[in-house]
């Protein structure tokens, strides 16, 4: 309930209602109060506010004992309908209460401190301050009163009474040095900003604060890193300044997952990601429903090129949180860095539910479900997105590429020569990449001239467009024509990507026409170390084979090509002409 209040209030009263915790803490439990105090308490005490403002009962026959006694327990009900009172927001009659408590026992500084508190909320500030003066004469060791009087001076409206509060805090502190208050209230009488050393030197005090508590160690470093913040330091150097408190706190208690998750952070925000993943995975072990955490960790994974630990966490999170669109998205984007296109997929059409798209969201499900070879489900995707963004021409040019794959280049090239008449004179749309497109596109209609013509086209827009150097001269070497032209234009392609294994295999076929047959087999070969599955290649080679004579080598490609081919029955005519030949030869 402390929490919620303080998330409602304005930010002095926040400020107070969190001294009162750190300072007072429960009436109850720290009054000396036990059981059976409690129990005669219910037997004495009405719950009605009534009761507790009549005078205490005296009668001959009371021992001073159970008068003490009986005292301390009405002191004790009125405390705690004062706090109700207050973290409801009625302070007046909190402060009616705290005085009733006050009468009751006098002997309690908690209670003069909670009738100060109200009385600064309630804006009667010279009240509150003569109540704590005159209180510390008679508890003039109270390292409570001390730290609250403190506050109260530094924070004075008209003159702040800097010195005394310092001296209250510096005593505070000598009489008890866990009221970690006391240390914003000495670092606000340095000036902060003004004093670099003295708060170092302060910083330093603080760090010998002596503490069997994790918790302790915790705030310390929670008021810190706001102090710190306050004085301008770096973030950086904040980083390794606080850095100490939560190493104390974990050697007190390393199995408290809230302090190796704020060591994770830590390490993380300084950007020592193994040492962050370390502490973080140390938590989730221990926690792993701690606010933020699974995102922290996923992103050390990342942090740390290990992108496949972060899925499962990630997963994790949207199986307990579905409705946390971004995650399907991040999912979808790990997956695809993975090469599951698949798994992107599913992840990327999930993320399309939650919210109005956008055309990069379109973009990348309908480039998953090209990879994963369904143009039908990706022109899908992107009439979609073309109805949503028609002026797009990034869509259209996919667009164009699926209805390729689906076999109608046709309807392919009306979209491109929409797009050509609907950008005239925009270099930006018209540009190298759109005409390569559109000539390839021609090519596959079977408009070989026309193809040229765009290709050429691209060339003379970007003459380094290595994917069009690499397409004309393959195109030519399939013609059996232009052969030195089309060496010329893949050799360049190498240039501008060497390890780029279809150029390999375009110039391997290039030196095969050229009977150039022993260039073409090293290359080839060179080539399939890097992708040993093309079918491509082993059926280029299979050919470099058979005019070498090595018959056996070049039915070993085609049987490897053959289940990977998208020409399987033309490559099984191929293995059975060639290996009745061979069967005849050697006959």
């Amino acid at each position: 309930m402390l929490t919620r209040q303080i998330k409602t209030t304005s930010p002095l009263n926040a400020t107070l209602l969190y001294l009162s915790w750190v300072l007072v803490g429960s009436f109850v439990l720290t009054s000396g109060l036990n059981a059976g105090d409690l129990a005669d308490s219910k037997k004495s005490v009405a719950a009605s506010p009534e009761v507790l403002s009549h005078d205490l009962p005296r009668t001959s026959t009371v021992t001073s004992a159970e008068s003490a006694r009986h005292s301390r327990a009405l002191a004790s009900a009125a405390f705690s309908e004062g706090q109700r009172l207050a973290l409801t927001g009625n302070f007046e009659q909190a402060l009616t209460r705290y005085q009733e408590a006050a009468q009751a026992d006098p002997t309690y500084s908690a209670t003069y401190a909670q009738i100060a508190l109200t009385l600064l909320r309630l804006d009667r500030e010279d009240e509150a301050l003569h109540t704590l003066t005159e209180q510390l004469k008679q508890q003039p060791t109270d390292s409570q009163l001390h730290a609250l009087l403190a506050y109260c001076l530094i924070n004075q409206k008209d003159s702040p009474n800097k010195e005394l509060a310092l001296a209250h805090a510096t005593r505070s502190l000598e009489l008890d040095p866990t009221l970690i208050s006391n240390y914003r209230i000495l670092a606000q009488g340095l000036q902060l900003k003004n004093k670099p050393a003295g708060l170092k030197e302060l910083l330093a005090k603080a760090l010998k604060t002596p503490s069997n508590e994790a918790a302790f160690h915790l705030r310390m470093a929670s008021l810190w890193n706001g102090i710190l913040l306050e004085s301008n330091t770096k973030p950086s150097s904040i980083n390794s300044l606080i850095l100490p408190f939560y190493e104390k706190a974990y050697q007190v208690d390393p199995l408290n997952p809230d302090t190796s998750f704020h060591l994770g952070q830590v390490h993380f925000d300084s950007g020592n990601y193994p040492q962050a993943l370390n502490y973080y995975q140390i938590a989730y072990a221990l926690n792993r429903k701690i606010p933020g955490l699974r995102e922290r960790l996923a992103l050390s994974y990342l942090s740390s090129n290990q992108e496949n630990e972060a899925i499962p966490i990630l997963e994790n999170l949207l199986e307990e949180f579905p409705d946390r669109s971004n995650l399907y998205s991040t999912v979808g984007e790990l997956y695809e860095r993975a090469g599951k296109w698949s798994e992107a997929a599913t992840y990327y059409a999930a993320y399309l539910k939650f919210k109005t798209p956008n055309a990069e969201d379109y973009i990348r499900l309908a480039q998953a479900q090209m990879m994963l070879k369904k143009p039908k489900e990706a022109l899908t995707t992107l009439e979609s997105a073309v109805a949503d963004f028609p002026t797009l021409t990034t869509l259209q040019l996919l667009k164009a590429v699926a209805l390729c794959s689906l076999q109608r280049p046709a309807d392919a090239i009306n979209v491109l020569k929409d797009v050509e008449t609907t950008a005239q004179g925009n270099p930006q749309i018209l540009n190298a990449p759109f005409y390569f497109q559109y000539g390839t596109t021609l090519a596959a209609a079977g408009r070989t001239e026309e193809s040229e013509e765009f290709l050429k086209k691209c060339l003379t827009l970007n003459p380094h467009y290595h994917q069009a150097l690499n397409y004309l001269g393959f195109s030519w070497a399939e013609q059996n024509r232009q052969l030195s032209e089309a060496e010329a234009y893949v050799i360049k392609a190498l240039a501008l990507d060497p390890e780029n294994s279809s150029y390999q295999d375009s110039l391997g076929w290039i030196y095969h026409k050229q009977g150039r047959q022993e260039q073409a087999r090293a290359i080839l070969l060179s080539a399939l170390q890097k992708t040993p599955d093309s079918p491509e290649l082993l059926e280029h080679l299979g050919h470099v084979y058979l005019k070498l004579g090595q018959t056996k080598e070049a039915l070993t490609a085609w049987q490897r090509a053959l289940p990977l081919s998208l020409n399987q029955e033309k490559l099984q005519a191929l293995i059975k002409e060639t290996s009745t030949q061979e069967f005849k030869a050697n006959r």
